[in-house]
């Protein structure tokens, strides 16, 4: 079943793409909110993003009772499971890294496990605040605007299984300190 969209401002186009509406700074205080909630409990291993529109956004899992509807806007049942700094446009023709008039900068969000869930819930935290060389513009080569969010689609990843497992031994991390 589809997931309902809830947003806290701003409209959801037919196409997904979300524009917040907001006079305020993003903040942890006073986030941009997108969720998707279903009816049922679904099992989720992560999120494929297309683009946000935002420097920092935290992802929740609804881990609240059965019988209680999710509500994006309480923190009420509501579980961290990820965060991810969004990467930024490069508006810098003649190099390599240009990248501004890129369709989207898709993103991956991995919850590290299977997590059952009736709702999931990005809070855009930040907005860039400067230019930088690795990053000088958003999408559709919009300047620096601390109240602007937008999220250009998000689709909830469900683990298919079948995989073999991992070595753990060859998947391990080997750090050198010389």
């Amino acid at each position: 079943a589809d997931a309902e969209i809830v947003v806290n401002s701003g409209t959801v186009s037919d196409d997904g793409v979300w524009i917040a509406e907001r006079d305020t700074p993003l903040s942890r205080e006073d986030p941009a909110v997108y969720a998707m909630v279903w009816d049922e409990p679904h099992p989720l291993c992560g999120l494929a993003v297309k683009e946000v529109d935002g420097e920092r956004t935290e992802v929740d899992v609804f881990t609240g009772a059965a019988g209680v509807r999710p509500d994006p806007a309480s923190d009420d049942g509501w579980t961290q499971v990820a965060a991810f700094t969004s990467r930024r446009r490069m508006d810098h023709s003649g190099f390599e890294g240009h990248n501004a008039l890129a369709r989207y900068l898709d993103e991956m969000v991995d919850f590290g496990s299977n997590i059952v869930t009736r709702a999931v819930r990005l809070r855009v935290v930040s907005q860039f605040t400067a230019d930088t060389y690795e990053g000088s513009c958003a999408k559709d080569r919009l300047g620096l605007d601390t109240t602007r969010c937008r999220i250009f689609g998000v689709a909830p990843l469900e683990w298919l299984g079948g995989e073999k497992p991992v070595d753990e031994a060859v998947a391990q991390r080997i750090e050198i300190i010389d």
